[in-house]
């Protein structure tokens, strides 16, 4: 059976899969980051007759993949939440019994120290054989070969030439995190790293007060103003909506900007690359802010790319 490639971004919102095959084509697929242990055999069916995968791991029942508000608060991703989905979806998207060759992304703080990365990678990514069920059905892959990449490092592995001989700021909008990388001829500036809860999910809570003012019946749940955010206003309300719309998120860029500058970014001096599921929800802000600022097409795939890219120069 032939290698497979695979990188995994699991992401505190959405965990992104990037899947190699043979012709060199690339299957991207995104699943919300959520778990939850299975209580009773009733939830568990319905969960699945929706759509959503049923996972048993290490004698466990969980579903994963249902759609959820609910934020995870640990930055460490070092927990059952991030390994069970991982394991999932490489056990998805291979055949069965098939010799895996996988990336995965790990937090700045943990990647910076050599030990804490490779601790990371042993738990949330285990070598060698894998056992899991996927919906009654048990699946095995091997895990030939391994790699973890620092978060936000994606542009860097995607377009090293953008990197050469230049000061470059990367900014990764996230559904909850924010992270930023300040890289000066290619090499990180550890120091002036970031990390803070910025991402959409805070956008979304800054929007709730405003747009619940347009009416003294409005009454808007976070998901609808995630649909508001994808349109660009609120039906039945569009010019002032859109207005709300377009300063709340001009506030929320600057600062995201602001966090940069205080770590030590020379942001007026340098090049931006903003990546991330949440950046093209602020593009206009961005390019009127940055017009050089560049914003990749399919941003948020872009770690998980850069991961994909490197695995067989670096897979241990």
């Amino acid at each position: 059976m032939a290698m497979k490639y695979i990188a995994v971004d699991c992401g505190k919102a959405d965990t992104k899969v990037c899947l190699k095959h043979e012709d060199g084509s690339v299957t991207k697929r995104i699943v919300p980051t959520t778990l939850t242990e299975a209580s009773g055999m009733e939830d568990l069916q319905r969960e699945t007759e929706s759509g959503i995968l049923e996972v048993v791991y290490e004698g466990k029942t969980y579903v994963i993949g249902a759609p959820s508000n609910e934020m995870i608060r640990d930055n460490s991703k070092k927990n059952m939440i991030h390994k069970v989905l991982t394991l999932s979806v490489i056990a998805e998207a291979v055949p069965d019994g098939s010799y895996v060759r996988a990336a995965i992304g790990c937090p700045l703080q943990c990647y910076a120290s050599k030990s804490e990365r490779k601790e990371y990678l042993d738990y949330i990514l285990p070598a060698g054989k894998v056992e899991i069920e996927l919906n009654g059905k048990k699946r095995r892959f091997l895990v030939d070969r391994r790699a973890v990449f620092a978060e936000a490092y994606g542009p860097l592995l995607l377009f090293p030439e953008r990197f050469v001989n230049r000061t470059v700021g990367v900014i990764d909008i996230g559904g909850f995190n924010v992270n930023g990388c300040y890289f000066l001829n290619g090499r990180l500036i550890s120091e002036a790293n970031i990390t803070n809860q910025m991402g959409k999910y805070k956008l979304m809570s800054s929007l709730m007060r405003p747009l619940n003012r347009l009416s003294p019946t409005a009454d808007f749940h976070i998901y609808e103003i995630e649909e508001a955010l994808r349109l660009g206003y609120v039906i039945n309300a569009e010019e002032t909506s859109r207005k709300i719309l377009e300063e709340e998120k001009s506030k929320h860029l600057d600062q995201i900007v602001e966090a940069c500058r205080k770590a030590g970014w020379n942001m007026d001096f340098c090049d931006l690359i903003f990546c991330g599921g949440t950046s093209p929800l602020l593009e206009k802000q961005i390019k009127t802010r940055f017009p050089k600022a560049f914003i990749p097409e399919e941003s948020n795939f872009i770690n998980a790319m850069g991961y994909l890219k490197m695995l067989t120069k670096v897979a241990i």
